[in-house]
């Protein structure tokens, strides 16, 4: 699945797998971005994004979206800090503090 026209073939896009489907491509040097919280088979999951998407074209790939915000990511790869703020104006939801966790996980490989 690709999400709002970015191309797999570009070699500064990362392609995030879970366990039963293929998520999102996004790149690879993204240390912030936004992202959407939905409901992927009973699991909240993280969708990441950039920042030039709207969180509105990310959503509508999904039925139920459950938060969305704003994420950063700091540290390194055994201490990686991950915080999520704001909200999607186009959504209309605000970030959780549950989602910082849910999205380090996400990038630990621990879904």
């Amino acid at each position: 699945m690709i999400i709002g026209g970015l191309d797999p073939e570009d070699r500064n896009l990362w392609k995030v797998s879970m366990p039963s489907c293929t998520i999102l491509y996004f790149e690879i040097t993204m240390d912030h971005g936004k992202y959407i919280i939905v409901n992927q088979m009973g699991l909240e999951t993280p969708i990441l994004f950039p920042s030039y998407i709207d969180h509105c074209e990310i959503a509508k790939n999904f039925q139920e979206v459950l938060s969305a915000g704003n994420f950063q990511v700091l540290g390194n790869a055994e201490d990686i800090q991950v915080s999520t703020f704001g909200k999607s104006t186009t959504l209309k939801m605000n970030s959780r503090e549950r989602d910082a966790e849910l999205i380090k996980r996400l990038l630990l490989g621990h879904y």
